[in-house]
């Protein structure tokens, strides 16, 4: 599938945006940059200067294969709504799933409505302890659920978390199962959310998070 002009200015203003040149001009006045900052005595700037007909073939020719390949595969690859062929198996592979060969199907289907967010996201989350975990181990629950949870949001990367991703649908359910399988003590929790987070182009961060056991009345607050 071809990559669309919307796609195609995106990728290209990411890479530009990174300080990479793009274009060959671009390459060559950077090379000029570089060539001056070294102090290199070769002042021939023509275009036929064999000098700048062997940059161009060892390392502007190869520079913009590279940044091709970056704008036409790896990074449209790297976004569940621009991923295609082989990459949308290995998303699949992600989380446990095998993708499905097309088969036809005749019913109803019934659309509603999700809420979109590329805005901060205020979380308010209840954990629910075993009954015979103590203080200790309710409080090293609450510790480790908050880490995990920020874990997801990338605060962190001290475990292994379904992560935020921008053009995608984040599912509590998801992070619920992984909360469960990672913490023994955990018995029950509770996101005091009505809906996943289906994000746009940002990447959904957290603004605020509220953790607290329930049944108990201690409680975490924090940005």
């Amino acid at each position: 599938m071809a990559l669309s002009t919307f796609a195609r200015e995106l990728f290209t203003g990411m890479i530009r945006e990174s300080g990479m040149p793009v274009t060959e001009p671009e390459m060559r006045a950077e090379w000029e940059l570089l060539n001056q900052g070294e102090g290199s005595l070769i002042r021939n700037d023509s275009n036929f200067s064999p000098f700048w007909r062997l940059i161009t073939a060892i390392v502007t020719r190869p520079a913009l294969w590279l940044v091709t390949l970056l704008i036409e595969h790896v990074l449209p690859n790297s976004f569940l709504r621009f991923a295609e062929d082989v990459y949308l198996d290995v998303y699949a592979w992600g989380v446990h799933l095998t993708r499905k060969t097309s088969a036809r199907l005749r019913g109803r289907v019934i659309f509603t409505r999700a809420g979109t967010t590329g805005e901060p996201v205020a979380l308010s989350v209840t954990i629910h302890a075993v009954p015979e975990a103590d203080e200790r181990r309710r409080e090293r629950l609450l510790t480790e659920a908050e880490a995990r949870i920020r874990c997801a949001f990338r605060q962190n990367t001290g475990f292994q978390m379904t992560k935020t991703f921008p053009l995608s649908r984040f599912s509590f359910s998801r992070l619920g199962d992984e909360l469960h399988t990672g913490l023994p003590d955990l018995e029950s929790v509770e996101f005091h959310r009505g809906e996943d987070i289906v994000s746009v182009l940002s990447l959904p961060r957290l603004d605020s998070l509220e953790i607290r056991l329930g049944g108990a009345a201690s409680a975490r607050g924090a940005a």
